[in-house]
């Protein structure tokens, strides 16, 4: 049985801040960055402690890398300073172009917080990460080989799930633009709104203009899935219905199939 409220629909578009926003937020972050110093505090005098017996901890697996301080990098502009050096993994090679904009408007962004802010001593790597985890993991190891002393970055819940695990070798800092909190702990640090909080915002909205049937359309993929589940039980919460649902692949192209299925199953409901 339908509804006998008029359907209506709406698009609405999360993405992570750009522009002035993100400038602002990039230059919090760089700001800290340059405030950071590596110079080890001076010894503090301690009276001598008793004699203990320690169990021999198990022995530490060292990174699958080398971060040689010879080979860090270090522009000729900057030679006999002491950088920070600070890697920004975005998918600025992605196949999808509305991620490429994306990904360059980020970068601009921390271009102008550099210049506003005045950070001479913050030298900032770009590194490409292609969209996969792969890319990503690839673009996090090279940055931590040239001496990255912190990451920001990456976009997506997957490409953080593979960058995290390298720079915890090495105890390098991550601030990621992913929305997906369970990729949050362990050294990594989310720098946007959480998915759950965005999802209820949405819900929120839609049932106070007296919609109570929904239909999405999510991306493939764990971040999809965290989607689908969210939604399911923020319009549940609200006693709404959500009447038909599919997943879309990356490519444009693959939209279309996904969004006749949800588009017939809503006119058959």
């Amino acid at each position: 049985m339908k509804s006998a409220r008029p359907a209506r629909s709406g698009l609405i578009r999360l993405r992570p801040a750009t522009g002035i926003r993100a400038a602002l937020m990039f230059g919090l972050v760089l700001a800290l960055a340059g405030c950071a110093t590596k110079e080890a505090p001076p010894p503090s005098r301690v009276p001598p402690a008793q004699p203990q017996v320690h169990e021999t901890p198990p022995p530490q697996t060292g990174p699958s890398f080398t971060r040689d301080p010879a080979r860090f990098y270090t522009p000729a502009y900057m030679a006999g300073q002491r950088p920070i050096r600070v890697a920004l993994l975005l998918p600025f090679n992605s196949p999808r172009e509305n991620v490429r904009s994306l990904s360059n408007a980020l970068y601009n962004a921390a271009q102008l917080a550099l210049f506003e802010f005045d950070a001479a001593n913050i030298l900032l790597m770009p590194k490409p990460t292609g969209n996969t985890a792969a890319g990503a993991r690839r673009a996090a190891e090279e940055a931590l080989i040239a001496g990255a002393d912190l990451i920001l970055g990456p976009l997506f819940a997957e490409e953080v799930g593979a960058v995290a695990p390298l720079a915890a070798q090495v105890n390098v800092p991550v601030i990621a633009f992913s929305s997906d909190s369970s990729v949050g702990g362990g050294g990594v640090h989310l720098l946007s709104f959480p998915l759950s909080e965005d999802v209820n915002r949405i819900v929120d909205y839609a049932t106070l203009q007296g919609i109570t049937r929904f239909a999405a359309l999510y991306p493939y993929g764990t971040y999809g899935e965290r989607v689908r589940n969210i939604f399911r039980q923020a319009v549940s919460a609200r006693a709404g219905d959500v009447v038909t649902s599919a997943s879309y692949p990356p490519n444009p192209e693959g939209m279309y199939q996904p969004a006749q299925q949800v588009a017939r199953l809503w006119n058959a409901y």
